[in-house]
């Protein structure tokens, strides 16, 4: 019995019809007349003998056998764009496209980028960097934009059916400069206390006490207290020597190789968050390159989230500054 497939116009209008949950708004998204969106779901529903959308006041909701079928739509409509842009001349041979969050960017792609250009002599890349990630649920940015991103993200926040690799699992620690952490041990009781700096993330909220809790059972207690929009100004605070700071561990282990900065307590945290490289268009043009590039990634994470990688420099800041006297 011959097949009767649902065409590609018809599964865009289907997903964008799912995503904005209006008809009119697909419509203007798509640059087409509601009447061809609305024939277009109809089709669909005529080819799989099953209801899409049932209308409500503020706009169509999806039935169940939508929200089963959404992903796979998705990936089908992902996989024939991949087909065709594979097939142009001008896309043979183009860079890989990686996504980054900007502190992920800073702190761990480019101090390995002459590894990595070592590793894929023959690979274009060009990194793009976001103050937050891309998110596929609530950003209308097409995922085609870029090929392969870095998330930071716990398991059950992944979206079903992506391609995502987990490198390495995240660990918080307090981090400081030698020169810091010195400084800090020369003076005892009140004096530590009056003279340490503890430098926050506005985007890491709450880190400082629950590594506390989990180090000391008591929260932190400080005179001075910075605090910065983002991780990776905190790492710039605390390498100019201003202060500690609860950091993400793989980011900061090759200033940690380096001396540029130390661990002053030995308490580690675990977090259920960890760090994945997802890949976006699957089956797309740079599928086959994906695992290479992930076994990449997981050698470089080994390396920083080893023993040998994050040594224990003291465990003598236990004692004082951090705790009331």
């Amino acid at each position: 019995m011959k097949l009767h497939l649902p065409s590609s116009t018809t599964l865009l209008v289907f997903i964008m019809v799912f995503k904005l949950r209006s008809f009119n708004k697909a419509a203007v998204k798509l640059h087409m007349t509601p009447p061809a969106v609305s024939y277009q779901i109809k089709n669909l529903e005529d080819i799989l003998g099953q209801q899409l959308f049932v209308r409500s006041a503020q706009g169509v909701v999806p039935t169940p056998f939508a929200e089963s079928i959404y992903f796979d739509a998705s990936a089908a409509l992902e996989h024939l764009q991949g087909i065709v842009e594979r097939s142009q001349p001008q896309h043979q041979g183009a860079p890989v496209r990686i996504l980054a969050t900007q502190a992920f960017s800073s702190l761990w792609l480019l101090p390995k980028m002459p590894d990595l250009l070592k590793r894929f002599r023959d690979t274009q890349f060009e990194i793009i960097g976001w103050s937050g990630g891309f998110n596929p649920r609530e950003n209308g940015q097409s995922p085609n934009n870029f090929d392969i991103e870095f998330r930071y993200a716990a398991p059950g926040d992944l979206v079903p059916n992506e391609d995502a690799r987990l490198i390495a699992q995240d660990i918080a620690i307090p981090v400081c400069t030698p020169d810091y952490q010195s400084s800090v041990l020369q003076q005892d009781g009140l004096d530590a206390c009056d003279s340490l700096t503890v430098i926050h993330a506005r985007n890491w909220p709450g880190m400082w006490d629950q590594w506390c809790a989990g180090a000391y059972n008591q929260p932190v207690h400080a005179e001075r207290e910075l605090y910065f929009q983002s991780t990776s100004l905190c790492v710039q605070a605390v390498l100019s020597g201003i202060g500690i700071a609860i950091v993400h561990a793989p980011l900061v282990a090759e200033d940690i190789r380096a001396h540029r900065l130390v661990r002053p307590h030995s308490f580690q945290l675990q977090m259920k968050e960890g760090y994945f490289v997802v890949l976006h268009g699957l089956n797309g043009r740079h599928a086959s390159f994906f695992q290479e590039f992930v076994d990449w990634c997981r050698e470089q994470m080994d390396l920083d989230t080893s023993a040998a990688a994050l040594p224990s420099i003291s465990s003598t800041i236990c004692n004082n500054p951090l705790l009331p006297p």
